[in-house]
């Protein structure tokens, strides 16, 4: 892609590689997400999908003001600071998930069994991460692996509407499955 350069023009979509290309367009207000309000004018319908209503709830989905208004809530943890705590749980998972996948290979690498890097390692470490930082049990992490692939679709610019059925139906289940997690921490903090 490098060879044809930073900026390249698809007609209905742009790529941007660059460094500067995309810190520009970062801060360009006459670029927008795609919240709520572009949706409807760019896919009619995407009302009726659960996994485009969950992902305009985040913050990269959002335009201002409630786009700086989440970035305000969230600045404070992400500090260098704070980023620089939370090393050793990251190299405490970093260690973790290596020794996962080196047991993983002597057992099924050794027999000739192909271990496929991605959920095993490239999913297992920012899981367990994030996992840590959010207060999802352990034991439920590996359970993320269906729907965010499920999920992951949603983000292509390519995807239909009509083809988003698996996704809907993670986004409700992992809805469902944080609305009880919040609801459990309410009850018993951790």
């Amino acid at each position: 892609l490098w060879d044809h350069g930073p900026v390249l023009d698809f007609g209905s979509q742009v790529v941007l590689l660059g460094y500067d290309e995309c810190a520009r367009a970062l801060r360009d207000p006459r670029l927008l997400s795609m919240d709520a309000g572009v949706q409807d004018v760019l896919r009619p319908g995407w009302r009726e999908h659960a996994a485009w209503r969950g992902l305009t709830r985040i913050m990269l989905f959002r335009n201002s003001p409630d786009h700086e208004r989440m970035r305000r809530f969230f600045a404070p943890l992400l500090t260098a600071g704070r980023v620089a705590a939370m090393r050793p749980i990251v190299e405490q998972s970093a260690r973790a998930d290596v020794e996962h996948l080196a047991a993983l290979i002597a057992r099924s690498g050794a027999a000739g069994e192909p271990v496929d890097l991605m959920p095993e390692l490239a999913f297992r470490h920012p899981m367990n991460v994030l996992g840590e930082l959010l207060g999802i049990p352990e034991a439920d992490r590996a359970g993320f692996r269906v729907p965010v692939g499920a999920l992951a679709v949603a983000y292509e610019p390519t995807t239909e509407l009509d083809d988003l059925g698996p996704a809907d139906a993670a986004m409700d289940r992992m809805d469902r499955y944080l609305e009880a997690l919040v609801a459990s921490r309410r009850g018993a903090p951790a």
